[in-house]
């Protein structure tokens, strides 16, 4: 008896790896906007900190 219930999740798996060729096509639009919006805040902070911090030199 305890045999036959190890065999049944056995077969789900072989379902999985077909929905996913279908996903790939939706999930790489949205990650594409995501990256451009980090990338421009990142410039902008960086500019303030130079002037008011000097790296390698002490705080007087």
């Amino acid at each position: 008896m305890p045999v036959e219930p190890p065999i049944q999740p056995t077969t789900p798996p072989p379902e999985a790896p077909a929905p996913n060729p279908g996903q790939p096509g939706g999930p790489p639009p949205e990650i594409d906007p995501p990256g451009p919006d980090i990338d421009v805040p990142a410039p902008e902070t960086t500019p303030s900190i130079d002037p008011g911090i000097t790296p390698g030199q002490p705080v007087a």
